[in-house]
């Protein structure tokens, strides 16, 4: 799964350069932006955690004494 950072605008009367990344909206932009996000994550069919490859990253992870601080 991937990241990614959005930056939103909320001045009103604000406008976004045209060659500006799509990740960068202004407010009234982000209700568009949330569905075609969500419609592609649905259409993935990536709903749920596969608890095989979770074990087994674990696994791995602890098995090499990595941490998270």
């Amino acid at each position: 799964m991937s990241v990614e950072s959005t930056a939103i605008f909320a001045e009103e009367g604000c406008s976004v350069h045209p060659t500006a990344p799509d990740v960068v909206l202004t407010l009234p932009e982000l209700y568009y932006f949330l569905r075609t996000r969500l419609n592609r994550f649905r259409a993935t069919h990536a709903r749920y955690l596969d608890p095989h490859g979770v074990a087994i990253d674990i696994d791995w992870s602890t098995s090499r004494g990595l941490t998270r601080e």
